[in-house]
């Protein structure tokens, strides 16, 4: 079995959606200061990278009809993790899921720089072999991450962050 981003559709694997993704952009609560709160800044901004998602940025820009010319200059990081860890220590602005900075927005620790959230062009699945469809232990996984979203995620919260 796996967790998988994507569109769901991958050969020879049955794939059930567990959630969309929300992409917000964060920062340190100081990184803004003396920064108008719009995107009439970025060119004043540090916009922090993802290796595995170059376009990502553009996108999110896209979503807003929001023309940027030119390429982003910015340090580019292989993980979400350490985006978001530089986010923390203030070095720019990170685009990352909602879901995987909620706490940090919740404490304050990071704030949106932003109020837009994109969304992702997929979705989160988990995955696994048609041939282990009728195993047990296939059903059982399944049955009890179903069961822990359901009671763990209110869809009204995650719409209420993406807002």
């Amino acid at each position: 079995m796996a967790f998988l981003y994507g569109d769901g559709i991958w050969g020879g694997m049955e794939s059930i959606k567990l959630f969309d993704e929300y992409n917000v952009a964060v920062c340190h609560p100081d990184y803004l200061a003396g920064k108008a709160p719009c995107t009439s800044n970025i060119a004043q901004c540090t916009l922090l990278q993802l290796s595995s998602r170059p376009s990502a940025w553009y996108e999110y820009f896209r979503q807003q009809d929001i023309r940027i010319e030119g390429t982003f200059v910015g340090p580019r990081f292989d993980t979400f993790h350490t985006s978001i860890s530089a986010a923390l220590l203030g070095y720019g602005i990170a685009l990352v899921p909602l879901r995987l900075v909620a706490p940090e927005l919740q404490s304050g620790s990071l704030v949106r720089a932003w109020s837009y959230a994109a969304k992702g062009r997929g979705a989160y699945y988990i995955s696994y072999p048609l041939s282990l469809g009728n195993s047990h232990k296939v059903k059982v996984i399944v049955e009890w991450i179903s069961t822990y979203l359901q009671h763990s995620n209110d869809p009204k919260q995650d719409m209420e962050c993406v807002r």
